[in-house]
């Protein structure tokens, strides 16, 4: 390990002692609300959002499986579940569990961006860092999932409940009309699940699990970064990549298909070395970094998002490589 990594990683481990654990959501829907929308205004421009949140109402009916949707729908079924071509894994920190395939990425507070009805915008999985354009849709979040740390005050709900959601009259839907509720909760970090499907929401709910600090998700990746650099082979050709914040929390993996995969290795093995020295300033916030697991075992670190490109780099056993474009570009996240 090269002496700026050293430095680096004495950084990173400095700053996730003295970070405090996540205190939760504002409490309520109202105030959970109001935070996903306070966001970075697109192209710079930071624009007041007054909103007015409603009142939580949902319809407990034991005995209903429907589809709250439009009817005209063609995806409308009251037997939908995950889709043929899989699950995909979602995890955040130390908490996983399992979305349909087709789910994009991103908040489902800003649906209407994209939609002009929320069953026509495609799900998502939302995240506390997610950039989320100031905007007030209405309802106020559409179809998907979002993780979040939980709030200090509690859900009235119980964890792994599953409820039908009545738009309450004269007030602002917070979801879509007669749709499918499901939350999740442990200390620290709650999972709301809203579909068009009972059977749906309760599946993505059910999925939620906690993985144990020396475990990983179905991804391979484990919720904490030493415990990645300490990962194994474990025999198989998978390709993992853990992104990990600035306090060496897991804030999303993938699992690479085959063809991704040796794409990413050889934009690895082509990285060009380092041939610039860096100055750069100390006190600079660090970005996080991506751990590459390779066969199940701790591979190779890049640094990518810093101001200063010398804090960026593919950081493999023989020195510092650079980042390209093309590199950055196939370790994220599809957001699609």
């Amino acid at each position: 390990m090269t002496e700026f990594e050293d430095t680096l990683r004495d950084t990173l481990r400095g700053r996730a002692a003295e970070a405090p654990r996540a205190e939760g959501l504002a409490g309520g829907a109202r105030r959970r609300l109001r935070r996903r929308r306070t966001a970075m205004a697109t192209a710079g421009v930071v624009a007041a959002v007054v909103v007015v949140a409603p009142f939580l109402v949902w319809d407990r009916d034991p005995g209903s499986n429907d589809v709250a949707t439009d009817p005209t729908s063609p995806t409308a079924s009251a037997t939908s579940t995950v889709p043929d071509d899989g699950p995909r894994t979602e995890s955040w920190h130390d908490v996983t569990f399992e979305v349909p395939g087709e789910w994009g990425v991103g908040n489902p507070t800003a649906w209407c961006t994209n939609a002009a009805e929320p069953a026509a915008a495609t799900p998502t999985v939302g995240r506390p860092s997610d950039v989320t354009p100031m905007i007030a849709c209405s309802p106020g979040q559409g179809y998907g999932a979002i993780i979040e740390p939980r709030d200090p005050e509690g859900y009235f709900p119980a964890s792994g409940d599953v409820w039908r959601y009545q738009a309450p009259e004269g007030f602002d839907a917070l979801y879509p009309d007669r749709s499918w509720v499901g939350i999740w909760y442990d200390a620290d970090v709650a999972v709301t699940v809203v579909t068009p499907d009972r059977a749906l929401t309760e599946q993505v709910v059910g999925s939620v699990r906690v993985v144990e600090a020396d475990g990983a998700d179905d991804n391979g990746c484990p919720p904490m970064l030493g415990f990645a650099e300490a990962s194994k082979a474990d025999g198989s050709d998978s390709l993992s990549v853990c992104r990990y914040d600035d306090s060496d929390d897991l804030e999303w993996s993938r699992r690479l298909s085959a063809a991704d995969a040796t794409r990413v290795r050889d934009l690895l093995a082509s990285a060009p070395e380092r041939s610039i020295d860096y100055d750069c300033p100390t006190e600079e916030p660090d970005p996080g970094r991506f751990a590459v697991l390779d066969g199940g075992a701790y591979a190779i670190a890049v640094v990518t998002g810093a101001s200063c490109p010398g804090r960026n780099g593919v950081f493999r056993a023989d020195g510092e490589r650079e980042v390209t474009p093309e590199l950055a570009a196939a370790l994220e996240r599809p957001t699609s």
